[in-house]
């Protein structure tokens, strides 16, 4: 899928367009004369507007590539609604940064249809052009999203903004801490480091280390980094694709680059992070991309501890508690099924449980609050670093995730210690 949707920034785009080009109108009944009224449009692709006013925006009408534009179908509609002063529901595309094609689609809400005129286009004919403007005491959602393009940008501050980069330069991306609930100036003190200190566990007999030539690695059938994953693997294009107990990537031996395309828990942050200051919970993490289902946000970094060392510790990762099953990059709505019927998915564990403590090292994943409906999983990886093999924590998308949605993941099962969690 090469376009994600986002309504209002907060949910899954559900049908109020059955395409991501054009406009959608109804029939209705005017006088005894049956007309075309437009309820939805999308200022996408040759109908886009360029001036990407948060507040308005100029709709171009359909036709007048090879000839003039004629006040029919479509652009009849938009006419239609302009007469009535009719509200039409507005999708707005913007370049998805991640994808060299494809779009994010915002649902920006209600607008009204205030002018229509008629100009030349750059190829001599003539075409229709609408003016749209955005009904009032709406939360922002496009305007949001350029407020956030600005931050990222560093064209205006963030407000709230504590600290432009909490990981001190150890990530290949700032991680911005914002507080804009209260006075505190961040979280207790602590070590970041950017990957686990790991342990080492056995590999079947099949494993050996990559033979392959430089370049050419996980390119070839007989590759031994697609064999350890069951001849195929577990990335496409930088979206994990398929689940196991244990997932095997390229390691230090392999000849590839970072630019591997078996290859996540080392390559750096993939999206801008902010840990925030949430209003219940304490601190919390979320992005300022929009994250597609199945991409790796981070590894859950932190130390090796043994079972009895978590009593006190409020930053516990313990691969041993049991969480809901689910179904993940799928959204049953979307296909008009019921949710509460979808059949949720079961992975194995890992065959040696083992416990992580992000209290006094860790990264951004030390920030994930607890949900039962969370939006990022967590999955074992398995590379070889100098010679052994190490497990990682990678954190990955369960579902589409828009920007400054908190990122949350199902602790498990709670058996009297680890981070307190909140049930909602």
């Amino acid at each position: 899928m090469s376009e994600v949707r986002f309504p209002q920034l907060y949910a899954l785009f559900v049908g109020l367009h059955a395409v991501p080009i054009g406009t959608n109108f109804m029939k209705v009944e005017d006088s005894g004369e049956e007309k075309r009224l437009a309820i939805s449009v999308v200022s996408s692709g040759k109908n886009a507007d360029e001036a990407q006013d948060p507040d308005s925006l100029i709709y171009t009408g359909f036709g007048g590539q090879e000839s003039d534009q004629k006040l029919d179908r479509m652009n009849l509609s938009l006419e239609e609604a302009l007469k009535k002063k009719s509200v039409v529901r507005v999708i707005r595309a913007v370049e998805d940064e991640k994808r060299s094609q494809g779009n994010v689609y915002i649902y920006d809400g209600l607008y009204s249809i205030t002018e229509m005129w008629e100009e030349k286009s750059s190829s001599g004919f003539k075409v229709f052009k609408f003016r749209l403007v955005r009904q009032a005491d709406q939360k922002p959602a496009f305007g949001l999203w350029k407020s956030i393009e600005q931050w990222k940008k560093e064209l205006v501050t963030r407000p709230g903004l504590v600290l432009e980069d909490l990981s001190n330069g150890a990530e290949n991306l700032k991680v911005s801490l914002v507080n804009e609930v209260d006075d505190e100036k961040g979280p207790s003190s602590f070590s970041y480091i950017t990957s686990l200190k790991h342990t080492v566990i056995d590999v079947p007999p099949m494993v050996d280390l990559c033979t392959c030539r430089p370049k050419s690695c996980c390119s070839r059938d007989d590759c031994l980094c697609v064999q350890r994953n069951g001849g195929e693997l577990p990335y496409v294009d930088r979206v994990l694709v398929t689940r196991r107990s244990m997932i095997y990537e390229c390691g230090d031996s392999c000849p590839c680059s970072n630019d591997c395309k078996n290859k996540m828990i080392g390559t750096g942050l993939k999206f801008s992070l902010e840990v925030f200051k949430t209003m219940d919970r304490g601190w919390g993490l979320r992005s300022l991309n929009p994250i597609r289902a199945g991409s790796f946000i981070c590894e859950f970094a932190g130390d090796i501890i043994q079972q009895g060392d978590e009593v006190t510790d409020d930053y516990i990762f313990d691969s041993s508690r049991v969480s809901k099953s689910f179904q993940w990059n799928y959204e049953p709505e979307l296909v008009g099924e019921d949710a509460s019927k979808k059949v949720s998915e079961v992975i194995s564990r890992p065959a040696i449980p083992f416990l992580i403590s992000a209290k006094k090292s860790g990264n951004v994943a030390r920030f994930m609050n607890h949900s039962c409906s969370p939006n990022v999983m967590w999955q074992p990886i398995s590379r070889e670093e100098k010679g052994v093999w190490c497990i990682h924590i990678g954190c990955f998308a369960i579902k589409h995730i828009p920007p400054l949605m908190e990122l949350t993941y199902d602790y498990g099962a709670f058996t009297g210690y680890g981070k307190r969690k909140t049930v909602y």
